[in-house]
């Protein structure tokens, strides 16, 4: 089955069977590495990428779901500004998340902010169950993400 899908801004064609999982063609074909493949049940979140905008566990999301669709992962959004405020959000609270869960922790933080500018400690407590790992404590992601909301509110204000 042939799937065409916009990939990091790309128009791409891949030609594999509808069930192969988005995570094995990102990593295998693309060598985007940066997708983690580690529970393969959507349980810990180091595979998670932006899906038209909204986030997606690419160990969950078979191919033929993306038909026509944009995928953004960790390498296309570090190429964009937003990439830089979602860093500097989380250096000033003093985030440092490990190479296992930085990606999916990047990508909800900006998604969530994509949808709700200034959210509140629910809505970014249900973003921060998307990725389990032990490296960030809830209380430095929430600064973190307010801190990241603050720029970008603040960019917004000046462009």
């Amino acid at each position: 089955m042939r799937i065409q899908f916009m990939l990091n801004g790309s128009s791409e064609t891949v030609d594999a069977e509808a069930d192969t999982r988005l995570i094995n063609v990102l990593r295998e074909r693309y060598h985007l590495i940066g997708t983690h493949a580690s529970c393969y049940s959507g349980e810990c979140g180091s595979c998670i990428v932006l899906i038209n905008g909204e986030i997606f566990h690419s160990c969950m999301t078979p191919l033929f779901r993306v038909r026509g669709m944009r995928v953004t992962t960790i390498e296309g959004f570090a190429k964009q500004h937003a990439y830089k405020e979602v860093l500097a959000g989380f250096r000033e609270a003093g985030l440092s998340p490990c190479r296992f869960c930085a990606a999916g922790r990047i990508l909800t933080t900006h998604a969530l902010l994509e949808i709700s500018p200034n959210p509140g400690e629910e809505e970014i407590a249900e973003y921060y169950r998307a990725v389990k790992c032990r490296c960030t404590d809830f209380r430095t992601y929430l600064k973190a993400v307010q801190y990241t909301g603050r720029l970008r509110r603040n960019r917004h204000r000046v462009s």
